[in-house]
Order: C-alpha cells, then structure tokens, then sequence
C-alpha cells in the first residue's frame, strides 16, 4: 500500500499545518504537567503521524490507545493504573496517544471524561488526544488542553505530492486526473493517495468521489473478484468498516460459498488466525498494526481460493441483520440454541430463520407463551421483539 510505503519518516516530511507542528513541537518539548495536547482536525492531515514523529524526535516512549474503543472510565483504569503506579520505573520518558477521542459517547461513557482530567492532572506525562472535530461531548478536555487545530491539505500541496509519487514509481498519468484526485481528496492526503494507487492498477476506474464512501458489501466483492492484491487491499482499505466487521463479512461470504472443502478449510483457518491478531492488538493497545489487517485479508483470499473470481457472493443473509446479530451475540446464541432445538435446525442456520420467526411470532402473548416454554428470558424476548420493530419499520 503506498499510504504505508510513503507515510512520513520525519516532520519534514509531513505536509501542510507547519506552523502548526512547530507549535505542537515546542510545546511537547516544554511540556508542564497537568495541561494536556488535542489536536484537531479531518481525517488524513496527519494528526497521528505529528504526534509519532514528534515523539521520536524528543526521545519519548509513546504509548497509545484508541479511545472509541475504550469507551468507559473501568477500561480507561484498566489502561492507565500499570503506568499510574510504574511511572519512573525504567526512567522513561513516557508520551500517551488517545486518538479518536471524539468517539467516546453513550450512556457507557459515564465518569470517562471526569477519569481524564483527573489523569491528565496527575499522571506526570504529557497525554495528547486526536480528534476530528470539536464536538459538544469533549467540551471538558477542549478546556483542560491546549488544542491545535489542523486544517485540510491544500488541493495544490497534495497535487505536487502526487506529482512526485508518480514519477517515483515510474508511471505516466494525466495532468487533469491527478487535479481531479486531488480535487476529490477534500483536504486528505492518506484517501488521496490510495485513489491515486488504484487509478493506476486499474486505469479504468473511475476517480473515486469522497463524497460517497464505499458500502461493506462493495469493498468484500471487490476483493473477491479483484485481478490482483494490490486492487484487493485497495477495495478493503476503502472501505472504513472495522476490521472485526470485514472478517465478519468475510466468514458469512464463505459460509455460503461452494469452493472447495478443502479451500474453504484452509482459508476458515487464516480467517481465524487474522481474527486472532485483531484481539490480540486491542488487547495490547498497539492500534497502529491495524494498517496491515487489510493487507492480510486480502492476502487470505489470494493464497487460500482458487479461481476467486468465480466465487458466489450470496450471503443468503441482509448485511445489516447480521450485523445486529453479531452484536447481540449472547442473546442470540441462547436463542439458536433453544430454537434449533424445537425447530430442529442447527445452531448456523439461525441467522436464516431469525428474520421469519420475529414477523411470525407478533401476537405478545403468544410470544411470551413461546420464550417461556423455551426457557428463554426477558432479555432475550427484548432483543427478539427489538429486530421486529426494526424490520418493521422498514
């Protein structure tokens, strides 16, 4: 991917918002304790990158968490009491990333932001946050730090960037196509970038417009039916569904395939392995390794299957369904469990029935009859009764 192969190795590097990163250079390098750093601004202007880079040059340890994935103030303990209690253990000089801050929110946030400015009062090391807009809900933390403000990447700056990419990998493109990509790009160099790399692995695509984001459906068939890796991991790349969601979508894709057993086996096992990997990185916090997960998808595709581009897309199942499923799993797994039982089909092939059995089952009393009789609770009756509505109001 060449958004990895020509990420910024220095600040030098890094375009646009100068004044910005010698501001944010100056302070990280002064840094006083209980005042923390936010940067702000749209996705691809390099928020992340200047706050790595700025601790490289200063010597400092950086340790990093996505925050939207850390949503609680147990969680937030969790993260922060091993460097609360061995803060000068080995002398380090310790720098706390938490990107995507602005995804804290919900009722399950309760007491995270308070956390926060506790910590960033009594920590004794600089914590800098990344978010992409100055949102209602991190109005606390706007007031406890000292914000900079990103702006997007001139049209002309990445226009000149592309330029150079082009003739490094020794390609010839039109003028007014890369005024386009750049034009499209709405001030994101990273997004940039990749358009650039899939026009030319397939110059008859069209520039993709950053107004429309590609679906989940769209990015999982395109690298099924992409002619080489490089359009495969673009397809997934573009496409800003998490990585558990992809590996999700990918396994119900397969399910349903008719490649061989074999095959099938062996690329079920990769699946398996890259599911792993993802865990293990939110269990380590090591958020920047998730940039490769694209790569190894595609690659479990490319090693595994055979004559890809014959493979059936039939998911059998709405994406969205699914997803609901996914996400309610424990209710739903009782429920299989209980409805296969009665119904006699198995555990799998739930997902095909749930959708029937919510638009069969909407007499209340006999729904309530049935769950009992199931041995099936409230919680799971709630979650039934939740897809119905949702189906229904379609």
């Amino acid at each position: 991917m060449w958004s990895e192969k020509y990420r910024p190795k220095d600040l030098d590097e890094l375009l646009g918002n100068e004044k910005i990163q010698k501001q944010f250079l100056t302070w990280l390098g002064s840094w006083e304790t209980g005042k923390s750093g936010l940067l702000i601004g749209p996705p691809g202007v390099g928020k992340t990158t200047l706050v790595h880079l700025s601790a490289l040059k200063l010597g400092f340890n950086l340790i990093e968490l996505n925050a939207s994935d850390v949503r609680s103030k147990k969680k937030l303990e969790l993260f922060f009491d091993p460097l609360l209690k061995n803060h000068n253990l080995f002398n380090q000089k310790n720098l706390i990333l938490l990107d995507e801050i602005d995804g804290i929110h919900g009722r399950s946030d309760y007491g995270a932001v308070e956390f926060l400015i506790k910590i960033i009062t009594n920590i004794g090391s600089p914590v800098v946050m990344t978010a992409n807009s100055s949102t209602p809900k991190i109005k606390k933390l706007i007031k406890k730090s000292k914000v900079f403000h990103l702006t997007p990447i001139s049209n002309d700056l990445i226009e000149k960037f592309l330029h150079s990419i082009v003739e490094k990998e020794n390609f010839e493109l039109d003028e007014d196509i890369i005024k386009q990509i750049s034009d499209n790009s709405r001030g994101d160099v990273r997004s940039s970038l990749n358009d650039l790399q899939m026009h030319l692995l397939d110059s008859s695509s069209d520039v993709v417009n950053r107004d429309i984001s590609i679906s989940l459906e769209d990015s999982i068939s395109n690298l099924f039916h992409s002619d080489t890796l490089d359009q495969a991991m673009l397809s997934l790349s573009l496409c800003n569904s998490p990585p558990h969601e992809k590996i999700n979508y990918i396994f119900n894709i397969l399910l349903n395939s008719t490649i061989k057993p074999d095959e099938l086996h062996s690329t079920l096992e990769s699946l398996s392995e890259i599911d792993i990997i993802v865990g293990q990185i939110r269990n380590t916090n090591d958020w920047r390794l998730l940039r490769y997960i694209d790569k190894l998808l595609a690659l479990c595709i490319f090693i595994n299957i055979s004559k890809q581009n014959s493979l059936s897309m039939n998911a059998n199942v709405d994406w969205n369904i699914l997803l609901r499923m996914w996400n309610e799993s424990p209710s739903i797994k009782q429920m299989a469990t209980s409805f296969g039982k009665e119904l006699h089909f198995s555990k799998r092939n739930f997902s095909m029935y749930y959708p029937y059995l919510t638009l069969i089952l909407t007499d209340s009393k006999i729904l309530s009859n049935v769950f009992e009789q199931l041995d099936l609770g409230d919680t799971q009756k709630n979650v039934f009764i939740k897809e119905y509505n949702r189906i229904k109001n379609k």
